[in-house]
């Protein structure tokens, strides 16, 4: 679990069974609407969806300038889950997240760009099996609400990207398996009054 440095961010387990911590501005994620999740195309024909059960997020979240905001994940390897035992097994593997040498996938922010009303463009790094490369979540500020069952005001995001699998060392099957995976990532903040 990552550790706070400063008094600036705080870890927020997006597990369900907790809710802890805020931003210096008082935002928490709600582990109950927390979501990542990638496709990847078969053979031309489906597309194949998975998730991860367990991330942490650290989130500093200005809600009054969003393009100062910053946030990272970090993500359990071995929670991938895409419905099918056997496959997910396999995904656990050396031939691809090999989650005994590589437990945890992270993402990390470097920037975020306001490029529309509620548009944004936030770029980082992820790391996957020990390779980095650039992701850019093109991500929608879907909505500003109150949520009367918490007592609190809420925030939603959703942010799409693609990457290339191969960019990780996960080259195999390529004429089964797309390069490209489609992520998403969907959060709902939550700031008490």
């Amino acid at each position: 679990m990552m550790n706070p440095s400063t008094n600036t961010q705080t870890t927020i387990s997006t597990h369900p069974e907790a809710l802890t911590g805020s931003t210096p501005s008082g935002w928490q994620i709600d582990p109950a609407h927390a979501h990542l999740c990638f496709e990847v195309d078969h053979l031309g024909l489906t597309k194949t969806p998975g998730f991860f059960r367990s991330f942490e997020t650290t989130l500093h979240l200005d809600d009054e300038n969003i393009e100062a905001s910053r946030v990272a994940i970090v993500i359990d390897a071995a929670s991938v889950d895409t419905g099918f035992e056997l496959r997910d097994e396999s995904l656990r593997g050396p031939e691809w997240f090999d989650v005994k040498t590589h437990a945890k996938l992270t993402f990390e922010s470097t920037s975020v760009q306001r490029v529309g009303a509620n548009q944004y463009l936030i770029l980082g790094d992820l790391n996957v099996r020990g390779n980095t490369a650039p992701v850019s979540f093109h991500t929608t500020l879907t909505n500003r609400a109150f949520n009367p069952w918490l007592n609190s005001h809420a925030i939603g995001f959703v942010g799409f990207a693609r990457v290339n699998r191969s960019s990780f060392g996960m080259a195999g099957y390529p004429l089964a398996i797309s390069d490209v995976i489609e992520l998403k990532i969907s959060v709902e903040a939550l700031k008490k009054i």
